[in-house]
């Protein structure tokens, strides 16, 4: 069943059931080359749904007027000064919501900031039929230290000459909370382009001339497309990608995936390593497309990601233009794009020629543990953001007793690198007389029961003349040593 029978029983986009949902269009009649609309809600997300209204719709030129984004929208990530890390879906559908993050009540926020939440504080509200403007804030309440006020402004222009449109997104982010925040913004795309009887099955995708764009056709037009750029943003985007249903990137898993399309990003917190600046079948950093061989006839999706950090008081500006009509809309190339050519390039925090080393990542980022790539060569055997039963936050590496971090995720009472009064390096548990383990730090002698140790108190306890006070359990094992005595006192008769 294609993905259009799936959407039936899931039922997965934006709807004009939103609250904020308005229509925007760029001024053309229905039935004219290079018609668009787009019902976007207050957060700018829209797409496909069973709604007649709740979907793109654009006619390229000599063609006919279809749907053309199942899903498009955008992720945040957010990360902490304290280490803390949480998603939220910037969208009001549930639908979309629910099928990334299943079990976690729909909510659309997630993770270690427990009281996150999504609120739209203006609704979209129209300057014109091309011009729409919201609000909206994700914040930690009542008292936490996350607040971050968006103002969000969508409008659409066309190039009367080639008939080719675009939708600016324009966020401005505040942080007018108290913590210092490092942020991942993923503008999202899962364009369904229905111009041929295989509908989206055979979209290819592709990165436009100067490594610039990610875009969507469908074959063979070159004007029946979709594709996303930085529109002027202040920060520039960091990686790009252009994805086919089941085609594993050359770096390795997780494959581009058959129905949840961002699921692995939504887990990952951001573009997995493997498909930063990577285009399915053509590889990484290279100007092309995916095309229709064999293997990629499936389903395609794309997106670029902007990461930075934000102080308290300090805004950003995100320009997210998604270009309709058009497979090489003119823009500016990509941070990070040069990766692998052993030069520092302006976006690169370093590179060692696509090679992981101890302080550089094959992707040119700098070694951080819980940055999603697990790096060997840093000495890392696995990736987190918080401490589990089977990885280390902050060293990225499998939990050990005495290895000095204390992990109660693993079992871990204490772990102080090694014996001390208040701590075993054993077994990361408080020193108790009579656990099996003799801790000298603590004042332990001994851990038996063969009548020659203090049970109560972990000590060899002699009397002279007989015994071991309070030795054993009683019976006969306190006579033990007594009976040792006795039996040197003869030899030396």
């Amino acid at each position: 069943m294609g993905k259009r029978g799936i959407l039936l029983a899931i039922g997965v986009a934006c709807s004009t059931a939103h609250a904020g949902a308005l229509t925007v269009t760029n001024g053309l009649a229905q039935n004219t080359d290079g018609y668009l609309r787009i019902d976007p809600d207050d957060y700018g997300c829209f797409g496909w749904s069973i709604g007649p209204n709740g979907q793109d719709n654009f006619r390229p030129p000599g063609d006919t007027l279809k749907a053309v984004s199942y899903l498009a929208g955008a992720y945040l990530f957010i990360r902490t000064s304290d280490g803390k890390s949480s998603a939220v879906v910037l969208t009001d559908s549930t639908r979309w919501i629910g099928l990334v993050e299943p079990g976690n009540g729909n909510d659309g926020v997630v993770g270690d900031h427990t009281t996150l939440t999504r609120r739209v504080v203006t609704a979209n509200a129209a300057n014109s039929p091309s011009d729409i403007q919201s609000a909206f804030t994700v914040e930690e309440s009542p008292t936490g230290p996350v607040k971050l006020d968006f103002t969000l402004r969508q409008v659409i222009t066309r190039d009367a000459t080639t008939n080719v449109s675009q939708m600016q997104q324009t966020y401005v982010i505040t942080n007018n909370g108290t913590a210092a925040t490092d942020l991942i913004f993923h503008a999202h795309d899962d364009p369904d382009l229905l111009w041929t009887t295989n509908d989206y099955f055979d979209d290819i995708v592709g990165v436009a001339p100067g490594l610039c764009a990610v875009y969507a056709r469908q074959d063979p037009s070159m004007t029946a497309a979709v594709a996303l750029r930085d529109g002027g943003s202040s920060v520039s985007p960091k990686y790009y990608y252009g994805g086919k249903a089941g085609v594993t990137p050359e770096m390795g898993p997780p494959a581009y995936m058959t129905t949840v399309q961002d699921t692995p990003i939504w887990l990952m917190r951001g573009l997995p390593p493997t498909w930063q600046n990577h285009i399915a079948a053509l590889g990484y950093n290279m100007v092309g497309e995916s095309g229709t061989l064999a293997g990629t006839m499936a389903d395609a999706v794309m997106g670029i990601e902007y990461r930075f950090a934000l102080a308290a008081g300090q805004s950003v500006t995100i320009k997210v233009d998604r270009v309709y009509g058009s497979s090489a809309p003119n823009c500016t190339p990509f941070a990070g794009v040069n990766c692998g050519n052993m030069m520092a390039d302006s976006g690169e925090d370093c590179d060692t020629g696509a090679i992981d080393s101890a302080s550089c990542n094959a992707n040119c980022t700098a070694v951080v543990c819980g940055d999603g790539h697990v790096n060997a060569a840093a000495g890392e055997e696995c990736e987190t953001t918080v401490d589990t039963a089977t990885c280390n936050a902050t060293t990225c590496t499998t939990p050990r007793c005495g290895d000095g971090h204390l992990n109660t995720a693993a079992g871990e009472v204490c772990d102080e690198g090694g014996d001390t009064a208040t701590c075993n390096a054993s077994n990361c548990q408080p020193p108790a007389c009579g656990d099996g383990y003799v801790n000298a730090m603590a004042g332990e002698q001994c851990e038996d029961d063969t009548g020659f140790c203090d049970l109560p108190t972990c000590q060899y306890n002699f009397k002279v003349g007989g015994g071991c006070g309070g030795c054993g359990a009683g019976g006969s094992a306190g006579l033990v040593p007594l009976l040792i005595l006795l039996g040197l006192r003869r030899r030396r008769r």
